[in-house]
This record gives C-alpha cells, sequence and structure tokens, in this order.
C-alpha cells in the first residue's frame, strides 16, 4: 500500500509537524471548558505516547468560555501539532450552533490551529472546506453515528464523498451495536487502503469497537484517538496500551 502522506503543522518550533498516510498516529484529546484548564490538560500529555493533540472546543462553547483564550493556551502548551474539532450536538458534542456560526468559528480555529475537523453532514461543508485550505490549516472531514452503525457501503458512499470535497484526511465513526456492525467498519477502512487517495480513520466507538482502535498497522489506519485523562468518546483506550499495541502489530 502506497502511503498519502498529508502533513500536519505550521512548522511551529514546538509543536512540529506530524504526518498521517503512514505508521497509525495516535490522537489524544483534552476537553477543558476553560483555558487555565486546557493549559493543564494539554501538560499532562507530555510524557504519554501521543503524535497529535485534538482540542475539544465545543465544551468550552457549552460553559461559555473565551475561545480566543483558550486556543492561545493550547497553542502554547501544546508540544504536537494541534487539531480543533467542534463536536455539535449533531454528532454526539456539546456545541448548539447555528449554521453561520458554525462556519465563522470554524474558519477562525483555522487561522491558528495546525487542522480543523468539519462535519461534513453539515449544509455548506463544501464551501467551508475550500475556505479553511485558505487559511492554511488541514481538513478532516468527519461523520459520527452514536445510534449505531450504517452498511459497509454507505460509509464507503461516505468515505468517497468527503475526498470529492476535497477533505484532506476522511473520518468515521459509529457506534457498534454487533460484531457485525464492527466488520462494516473493518471492511470500509480495507476498501480505503486502495480505494480512496487521501488517508482515512475509520474507528467502531464502544467495547465491541476497541479492535478498530488498535488494528491501523495491519488496515492501513491513519490515526486513533487514545486517553491521558478524559474520554472525548466511548471506547477510547489509554494512550500507553494503545501505543503498545500498535508497536505488537507492527506501527
Amino acid at each position: 500500500m502506497a502511503e498519502k502522506n498529508v502533513v500536519v503543522g505550521r512548522g511551529d518550533a514546538r509543536r512540529g509537524t506530524c504526518v498521517l498516510g503512514g505508521p497509525t498516529r495516535i490522537i489524544v484529546p483534552v476537553l477543558g471548558a476553560d483555558a487555565d484548564t486546557l493549559s493543564t490538560e494539554v501538560h499532562a500529555i507530555a510524557g504519554h505516547p501521543h503524535d497529535l493533540i485534538e482540542w475539544r472546543v465545543d465544551p468550552l462553547l457549552a460553559a461559555g468560555g473565551d475561545v480566543d483564550a483558550a486556543c492561545a493556551a493550547v497553542l502554547a502548551a501544546a508540544d504536537a501539532p494541534v487539531l480543533a474539532t467542534i463536536r455539535t450536538t449533531h454528532e454526539g458534542g456539546r456545541a448548539d450552533l447555528t449554521e453561520r456560526d458554525y462556519r465563522d468559528l470554524v474558519t477562525r480555529l483555522a487561522l491558528s490551529a495546525d487542522a480543523v475537523d468539519v462535519e461534513v453532514a453539515r449544509p455548506g461543508a463544501v464551501d467551508l472546506i475550500g475556505a479553511l485550505h485558505g487559511a492554511g490549516a488541514r481538513v478532516i472531514a468527519s461523520s459520527h453515528d452514536f445510534g449505531g452503525t450504517p452498511p459497509r457501503e454507505e460509509l464507503v458512499a461516505r468515505l468517497r464523498f468527503m475526498e470529492a470535497q476535497g477533505a484532506d484526511v476522511a473520518k468515521v465513526a459509529c457506534t457498534a451495536r454487533t460484531p457485525g456492525e464492527v466488520l462494516a467498519v473493518l471492511e470500509a477502512q480495507v476498501w480505503a487502503m486502495e480505494g480512496l487517495g487521501i488517508p482515512v480513520i475509520a474507528i467502531s466507538m464502544g467495547r465491541l469497537g476497541a479492535l478498530t482502535r488498535i488494528a491501523g498497522p495491519t488496515l492501513g489506519c491513519a490515526a486513533t484517538f487514545a486517553t491521558v485523562g478524559e474520554s472525548s468518546a466511548p471506547g477510547q483506550l489509554e494512550a500507553e496500551r494503545v501505543r503498545s499495541a500498535l508497536d505488537l502489530l507492527g506501527d
């Protein structure tokens, strides 16, 4: 399988860069509701396995926090590239935003963060992705299902759509209710190794889906989410355990 290298990072001396598309990378989320808590959480990641830091902005928004102050705190403390994610209530997060507010805030974050997440189901996502590239950020297009897992064909269609809209990385995450639903996610990831020209992150959430969080070296998953402290989704494993599993399987 040829590597589909996507470099995440603005060349900042402290945060550096991370390449998605080769070995499976570890992304650790932080979810603090204010700048001081976020800074503490980011500093706590140092010394634990991680390649990217995901700043989940929605807990801060739900608490009425200062986005600019929080952004400055996260970037100042981070020792790896930062992915800024606003997970809305439509996809299991805490932010309840109008389409305009969502677009404006993601665009603002793209001016500073190394990468931003875009929920592709939202109206205007296509135009938004183009604008974000103009701001210098990498774009991870995402789709989440907390009620279950669509068939493999639907997952493949979503991944194709994300690539067609100009995303740098495509991500699908679905709750697994049965082993068969875990298999659908794994099959979509296998298809993406040859069928898609951009890196893919395919995750089955929940206890049943734990396998998908460590199967990257075999199936070509670009990254996995792991915890140092609070988790951002059901089924995330501790970063040290994930690192050991990835090493065992070949990364």
